[in-house]
């Protein structure tokens, strides 16, 4: 990245919180974390505004925090809400949540704010922090329950509705992500391979009805619809990296729970694409 674009970068950030005072140096390292995440050259790429304010969080800068829950608030305690349902106490989970994105667990540690990388939108980042912490206490609060109770679920039991109400709010918010994703794929798809999909979803024609249409063996069309599919599922994974700024591993695990809803998606794009 060139010193004019991080200079045009850290100046969008200074702009949108002049109360809060990140020197260039900090900003330029911590820009630093997004270009490796999906190859990012441009300042359209980066959100500024967030990764400087996340910046002036993770070093102290007076009244940071307060800017941070002007600007999240109201998001985090609409997530908190949502694990409510799942018996999470909101105040407890937004409390271990700001510990964890603002306090290091040790000395040689970071705070989790210092780790996101201004590829996503910081609300985007939040979901899935909040998520993930939110199942921390759903486990906690039952291992208690089994204590107290010496008898009723198991602790595979436990991690079962762990893993789904995980699974179930990261669905929740990815999913206009990934579809929107999964539209800019399709765009760059070829007219052939959009085809093939369309019959193969929309149509629900099986493999030998394609194989006919296409006047080709049936192993040729079944490898048509797995190299379509495939062509699209990885150009989505692709365009969902920068829109969410995770990790590789994140970005998989998060990738990993959307595919089943990936037959469902395509067959409502591909009838008006």
């Amino acid at each position: 990245m060139t010193p004019e674009t991080t200079l045009a970068l850290y100046q969008r950030g200074c702009k949108a919180h002049p109360e809060l005072e990140v020197d260039m140096p900090t900003f330029a390292t911590a820009l630093k974390r997004a270009a490796p995440v999906a190859g990012v050259e441009g300042t359209h790429d980066i959100h500024a505004e967030d990764l400087y304010l996340a910046c002036a969080c993770s070093i102290d800068v007076p009244h940071a925090i307060a800017r941070f829950e002007a600007c999240q608030g109201a998001l985090l305690q609409r997530l908190g809400r949502r694990a409510q349902v799942a018996g999470v106490d909101v105040s407890e989970l937004l409390q271990l949540v700001r510990v964890r994105l603002f306090v290091a667990s040790s000395q040689d540690a970071i705070p989790a704010i210092a780790t996101y990388a201004g590829t996503g939108p910081l609300g985007g980042w939040l979901r899935i922090v909040v998520a993930r912490i939110a199942t921390e206490l759903i486990e906690k609060n039952a291992r208690e329950r089994i204590f107290l109770s010496q008898k009723g679920s198991t602790l595979g039991d436990i991690r079962d509705l762990d893993g789904e109400f995980e699974r179930s709010i990261l669905r929740a918010d990815l999913r206009g992500a990934f579809q929107s994703a999964l539209n800019n794929a399709a765009l760059i798809m070829s007219p052939e391979e959009r085809t093939v999909l369309r019959q193969f979803y929309v149509y629900k024609i099986g493999v030998d009805g394609i194989a006919k249409l296409l006047g080709v063996h049936r192993s040729n069309a079944s490898r048509a619809v797995a190299r379509a599919r495939g062509r699209l599922l990885q150009e989505t994974k692709r365009q969902l990296q920068p829109a969410l700024g995770l990790s590789d591993s994140s970005l998989n695990s998060a990738f990993g729970l959307m595919r089943s809803d990936v037959g469902l998606s395509l067959e409502r794009l591909l009838q008006t694409k």
